[in-house]
């Protein structure tokens, strides 16, 4: 199930967070603008994974991405299975092709 306050509430912290680094960019606090594009970044990427109830932790966005990937890859196995009821089996030549 999909929890869309969870999803609110990362989402606008990223918001806001990219929003501080536009002021920053602006004052040519560069540094700090940098580091708050960042942890926007971060935040929106943790929005995506825990709205579906994705447990995202730490700050690599590398690590996030993967898990972001692997999760929407499991959303859409999970969606085809449901959407052809036909399947007495999963096809996995179906799910690779999935991921590319």
């Amino acid at each position: 199930m999909f929890d869309k306050d969870e999803f609110e509430r990362w989402m606008a912290q990223a918001s806001n967070t990219l929003n501080s680094a536009r002021q920053d960019h602006s004052s040519k606090s560069y540094n700090w603008c940098c580091f708050k594009a960042r942890q926007a970044a971060e935040y929106a990427v943790k929005a995506l994974l825990k709205g579906p109830g994705v447990s995202a932790y730490g700050n690599s966005i590398v690590q996030l991405l993967k898990d972001l990937e692997t999760c929407t890859v499991l959303i859409m196995g999970i969606l085809i299975f449901r959407i052809n009821k036909t399947f007495d089996s999963i096809d996995t030549d179906m799910l690779k092709n999935l991921i590319g």
